[in-house]
């Protein structure tokens, strides 16, 4: 049991071995996935010569999917990485082939524990000194809040945003019973928000060229991208 576990764990990493690593863990219940970026790109060449896409977009829609497993693989049930695919309609296109619209690849987040279900049974006796009132309670972030991320500087996207991005080929996709070839940002240093102002927010918290881009306009950092 626990070697079909281990090999069904590879199957997965290698539906996104392109841009991602995984890692698998089980127990007597439920396995849990884990991931870290497969690429750390440290200057603009790196992170160029790693993409087919540089564009800058808006996010338009956002749909759960499931990975669609290569030919001659099969995933079971129970093993799943939560995934997006993420609508982004091009407002400039800086490197690679003119396109429209771009399907997204994102691991999605995991199950928050505050959506869980309540234990079944009686609760056990309070205790008569010590228990905390309503009111002394700490306040519970909400399940959405909570879910956990399952890969490291890759947020949720929301309708709306603006992003600048540097893509590769992602995995396909199954989008209800359809599948979709999808795009995927080369790593944290590939993606960052555009501001109300149109200057740039890097999602990298790592130190690296990505932090010379905050603040600076899109479309300046836009247009020395396509030369």
């Amino acid at each position: 049991m626990k070697i079909e576990r281990i090999l069904i764990g590879a199957i997965v990493v290698l539906a996104i071995a392109l841009f991602a690593q995984m890692g698998f863990r089980s127990n007597e219940t439920a396995p849990r996935l884990f991931a870290s970026w497969r690429h750390f790109p440290k200057s603009e060449d790196e992170a160029k010569k790693l993409s087919s896409h540089i564009v800058m977009g808006k996010v338009e829609r956002i749909e759960p999917g499931k990975l669609q497993p290569k030919d001659g693989e099969k995933f079971e049930e129970d093993v799943s990485l939560p995934a997006e695919l993420v609508t982004i309609r091009v407002q400039g296109n800086f490197m690679g082939a003119k396109v429209e619209t771009i399907n997204l690849f994102h691991t999605g987040t995991g199950d928050s524990p505050y959506g869980r279900p309540a234990p079944k049974g009686d609760p056990p006796p309070k205790p008569d000194k010590g228990a905390l009132t309503e009111r002394q309670r700490p306040p519970q972030p909400s399940a959405e809040e909570s879910r956990p991320i399952i890969l490291s500087d890759d947020p949720g996207y929301k309708e709306g945003e603006t992003y600048l991005l540097f893509l590769m080929d992602g995995p396909e996709l199954t989008i209800n019973g359809k599948t979709v070839k999808t795009m995927a940002v080369i790593s944290p240093e590939g993606r960052y928000l555009v501001g109300s102002g149109g200057t740039l927010e890097p999602i990298s918290h790592r130190e690296g060229f990505a932090q010379r881009y905050r603040g600076r306009s899109a479309k300046e950092v836009g247009a020395a991208l396509s030369k």
